[in-house]
């Protein structure tokens, strides 16, 4: 840029001495414009004109900085690429055995449902007590069995055949629903003294109504039992005693306004009706 700037100026002094054909054949008129030109190209040959080297230091336009060798940490998101790299077979197949699972589970829960109603279908439709025995034949374990069980015997305590009542309520009980145990445990000790086996009888009501395992209901209505028997026996106190934890055992229910009439009834009150009989009552 130096030297295009003073071949200019040369032309520039030569024009201004020599002729002035000269001038018109080297160099054009001095012009404002040709001005503008020639300061542009001084700016630019001033722009890029470096000071002597020698203010510098060696390193001041090729810096090297140290590097630093100490081992960088991995992102987050460098540890999860490299965590899927090296699992990502393993992470498939866990996902394809879930979705299996769940498949799998659905299918075994619709399956259930439709043998419940099957099942429940049949039930419904067995009416005698044949057909229920051939229902607990072809369903051995299932709940429905179960009551189905426990409508044999109730058909065979309405009938007064308690010896087979007592055992088909024991085979109810030894079942151990949570629906029938308590009940079965009643008409098997009922069943008894009915069936002239009152010692037995009252052993069991008295085992029932001591478990608190059993529900306040439960344990109420054995109780009464219990009040009663004593009652027929002429045991008036240990009678009136038994009535009294009945409203303490199974508060609001049946049979605690029915001790209460009885107890009042045996302790000489307003009321005078007799005793009931002992009889089993479900609710």
């Amino acid at each position: 840029m130096q030297c295009g700037t003073a071949r200019v100026a040369s032309w520039f002094l030569m024009g201004r001495e020599g002729s002035g054909a000269f001038r018109k054949q080297i160099f054009p008129p001095f012009t404002p414009a040709f001005a503008f030109v020639l300061l542009c190209a001084f700016n630019s040959t001033k722009a890029h004109t470096f000071p002597p080297m020698s203010n510098h230091p060696p390193h001041a336009h090729n810096p090297k900085k140290p590097v630093d060798e100490t081992p960088r940490a991995p992102t987050s998101d460098e540890q999860l690429k490299s965590f899927w790299l090296k699992n990502e077979k393993s992470i498939y197949i866990v996902c394809f055995v879930i979705i299996l699972a769940v498949a799998g589970v659905g299918v075994f829960r619709n399956m259930q449902k439709e043998s419940a109603d099957k099942v429940g279908l049949e039930y419904a439709a067995a009416k005698s007590t044949d057909q229920l025995r051939a229902f607990i034949t072809a369903h051995p374990g299932h709940p429905l069995a179960t009551a189905a069980e426990l409508r044999i015997a109730d058909e065979d305590y309405q009938a007064k055949n308690y010896s087979s009542a007592a055992a088909a309520y024991d085979k109810v009980a030894a079942a151990k629903s949570p629906i029938f145990s308590g009940r079965a445990l009643i008409g098997a000790a009922m069943s008894k003294v009915l069936g002239g086996e009152v010692p037995d009888g009252e052993a069991r009501l008295k085992q029932i109504s001591n478990d608190t395992i059993q529900t306040p209901i439960i344990r109420g209505e054995a109780t009464y039992h219990l009040a009663t028997l004593a009652a027929d026996a002429g045991r008036t106190a240990e009678a009136i005693s038994l009535y009294k934890q009945v409203a303490d055992i199974a508060p609001d229910t049946v049979w605690a306004e029915n001790a209460s009439y009885q107890g009042e009834r045996l302790s000489g009150g307003a009321n005078t009706a007799a005793a009931s009989s002992p009889s089993v009552q479900f609710q």
